[in-house]
């Protein structure tokens, strides 16, 4: 018979798993959680994953951290945010900028990375290199963006593709098909792991766009401040920061907003100019 982790056990582990990925514990799903833990509990006694999970053993974490996932995602979603990255990737392309950084932080499995990359690559019409870095907490969603492949769940009808993601038709006539990402789009696309409470120095030079939208909703306030505070740091000067509708009940600190009110687009406020000091006359003194 496989084990199973006992209420107690799933209360105590709570708590910690909160506390590594931010997420407000009424936001993870206890029946995850177990199902998670049930290899760890073949290889381990009930309280031995528990101090391993206190001492925050790697293996341990990496492996309950599987039972926190956000799992509503789909291509455009919110196409207002896309149409105005459009408008701004646009503009910086015409201005003469010769590259464009953007970051899916929390990108479950991709489809918010490729859309933003297809968006970079077609407003810029080729006079702009588009980068394009999708992160998330779980391994599995790292891999499954990596292989670009995706079904009729990552389509809807409310959310037209505004600009090609794949080389031919991205219809569904046959139970199973998938739709595969283009070459191009793979191509300005990469994926790793990260954890949004972690500093994030490893992910390389400042980002022209964050996205990080419905998943800080998820987290307990303290954790949302302290990954908001993270992703700020990681804007270049003029960046901008997109969030979802309930990410944040106020502005983020040292932003102000970039489009119309209610679009949730944030940049860094600019820096306020010193009133000059008044000229001294010759001899004065």
């Amino acid at each position: 018979m496989t084990p199973d982790l006992d209420a107690r056990a799933v209360e105590l582990l709570l708590p910690l798993v909160a506390s590594w990925t931010g997420f407000h514990p009424d936001a993870i799903r206890r029946d995850a959680l177990r199902r998670v833990a049930r290899p760890l509990l073949g290889a381990m006694g009930r309280d031995e994953l528990l101090a391993r999970a206190r001492d925050r053993e790697p293996s341990v974490v990496h492996a309950l951290e599987e039972g926190v996932a956000v799992g509503e995602t789909y291509f455009f979603r919110q196409p207002e945010h896309f149409q105005h990255l459009a408008a701004v990737a646009a503009a910086r392309a015409a201005a003469g900028a010769p590259a464009f950084r953007a970051w899916s932080a929390g990108c479950a499995t991709g489809e918010e990375a490729y859309s933003i990359a297809a968006t970079l690559d077609g407003a810029a019409g080729g006079a702009m290199r588009a980068e394009v870095l999708g992160t998330d907490l779980l391994q599995r969603n790292v891999r499954f963006a990596g292989a670009g492949a995706y079904g009729p769940w990552s389509f809807r009808e409310r959310c037209p593709l505004l600009h090609p993601v794949s080389e031919g038709p991205w219809r569904f006539p046959g139970h199973g098909e998938v739709v595969e990402v283009s070459r191009r789009l793979r191509s300005l696309t990469a994926f790793s792991l990260a954890n949004l409470l972690d500093p994030q120095p490893r992910l390389g030079e400042p980002f022209d766009a964050i996205f990080c939208r419905n998943v800080l909703v998820y987290f307990s306030a303290d954790a949302a401040r302290a990954a908001l505070s993270s992703l700020v740091a990681a804007l270049a000067p003029q960046g901008l920061l997109y969030l979802g509708p309930m990410d944040s009940s106020a502005l983020p600190p040292g932003m102000v907003e970039a489009g119309p009110a209610g679009l949730n687009v944030y940049a860094l406020e600019p820096p306020r100019s010193r009133p000059a000091a008044p000229s001294r006359r010759p001899g004065a003194g």
